[in-house]
């Protein structure tokens, strides 16, 4: 005896096809390429922060982790605008609970050029000194 399908197996079977067509990499979304630089605050390597890569005309924003003043990731290509904040761990100040990231801004409006392929990015002066 053939038994046919159920309503409730239809539905899943439809939520399963929208759950997977979301998957992957979107024909919108800019190819990027890898980065690589150093960042200074006064001098001295950035212990921890973020520098943020952005392209405002084409909604586009990649953020890579700065370690010990360097920074390796993946970012579009173009012409871009870069921002440098600093993170510092902080103790809550509720008192509970794990300690919070606090995120000050160094530097922004970075004129940063990336280009297919591997990109080494001159170095960044993050210090108060700099424009």
């Amino acid at each position: 005896m053939q038994r046919s399908f159920s309503v409730t197996s239809w539905l899943c079977l439809a939520c399963l096809g929208l759950f997977l067509s979301g998957c992957g990499r979107s024909d919108t979304s800019p190819e990027t390429y890898p980065v690589t630089g150093k960042v200074t605050l006064d001098g001295a390597p950035l212990p921890n922060g973020r520098i943020i890569f952005e392209d405002v005309s084409r909604s586009v924003s990649n953020a890579v982790t700065i370690t010990n003043g360097e920074y390796t990731g993946n970012v579009a290509s173009g012409d871009l605008k870069a921002r440098v904040v600093k993170i510092e761990k902080k103790k809550n100040p509720m008192g509970v609970g794990d300690d919070i990231e606090v995120e000050t801004p160094l530097k922004a409006g970075i004129d940063v050029t990336v280009q297919t392929g591997n990109n080494t990015l001159p170095p960044i002066e993050a210090g108060a000194g700099s424009p």
